[in-house]
């Protein structure tokens, strides 16, 4: 009697491996060098673009730099406008200037907000006329189909209609 060599009797490994470990290990270290890649590659591309941004700020004028600080810190938190008040491109100004743009910021937002919500508003209302609209020419289907199948039958009058025998109908 002879004896098959099956998986279950062998010891030999089913698949080679490398020297590093398995596929996966593979894959997850290829992956993770090509992540590494493109997280240097980011920050490298928000250097640059940071020093030529610095470059245009510096050969702006004094009001437009004012007026593009008082834009960014009218998007930021005030611990943040704190930290770059320091910045040696950034002029003095006025914190009412800042606070001003602050609010219009904010009713931008909140119009966007509004507008936002009265669209989904709308747009609910359409899809509940429209479902209504459906029913009722389903409705109205059905209706024109009961109309159309009594007249068929004769049932498209009354009782009364249709001639009765009533004695008050033969004088």
């Amino acid at each position: 009697m002879s004896t098959r060599n099956t998986l279950a009797n062998s010891t030999a490994p089913l698949a080679p491996t490398s020297a590093k470990g398995s596929v996966a290990e593979t894959i997850l270290a290829t992956l993770g060098t090509e992540a590494v890649k493109a997280n240097e590659a980011q920050r490298t591309a928000g250097a640059l673009l940071a020093r030529g941004i610095l470059g245009w700020l510096a050969a702006q004028s004094d009001e437009r730099r004012a007026e593009i600080f008082i834009a960014i810190e009218a998007k930021m938190s005030q611990a943040d406008c704190r930290k770059i008040a320091i910045h040696s491109l950034r002029p003095q100004i006025d914190p009412a200037r800042v606070e001003a743009q602050r609010s219009k910021v904010a009713e931008a937002l909140n119009r966007q907000r509004t507008e936002k919500q009265q669209s989904a508003e709308n747009a609910k209302r359409q899809r509940d006329e429209a479902k209504r609209l459906r029913q009722q020419q389903k409705e109205d289907a059905k209706r024109a189909q009961f109309e159309a199948l009594r007249a068929e039958l004769g049932y498209d009058r009354f009782p009364a209609d249709r001639g009765s025998t009533d004695s008050s109908d033969a004088e």
